[in-house]
């Protein structure tokens, strides 16, 4: 939902409980994968590790999926995704459903409102 001002395009993710911000991110994930709605590839041709360490979600880019394969092993047993920038798609995956899911959603949608910038 945007109300039009800048900084403020997801009033769930500036008003929401954290609980309803990972649920929602789920479902979003849920949905961009199972078909639900078109997935949008961002066409940066890099690879995009994405994980969720202490409840918390780390992002890392790189250019080269041998760079990116490195960083998804370097993350350990947690719940993470290496996904394709210039198609969007899910390479590689670790932890369960939901978890994945939940990555999925909340880099796609920030991703497409300009707050993620390649940054780990």
């Amino acid at each position: 939902m945007d109300d039009g001002q800048k900084g403020r395009e997801s009033l769930i993710g500036n008003l929401a409980t954290e609980q309803s911000k990972q649920a929602s991110q789920i479902a979003s994930g849920y949905a961009i994968r199972t078909g639900l709605v078109q997935k949008m590839a961002p066409g940066d041709k890099t690879f995009h590790v994405v994980a969720l360490k202490n409840n918390k979600i780390k992002m890392h880019s790189s250019k080269t999926r041998v760079e990116g394969d490195k960083v998804f092993l370097i993350q350990g047993k947690v719940p993470k995704i290496l996904m394709s920038g210039e198609t969007g798609d899910i390479l590689l995956s670790s932890g369960d459903q939901n978890s994945r899911d939940q990555l999925l959603g909340m880099f796609l949608t920030q991703r497409y409102q300009g707050k993620y910038f390649g940054k780990s």
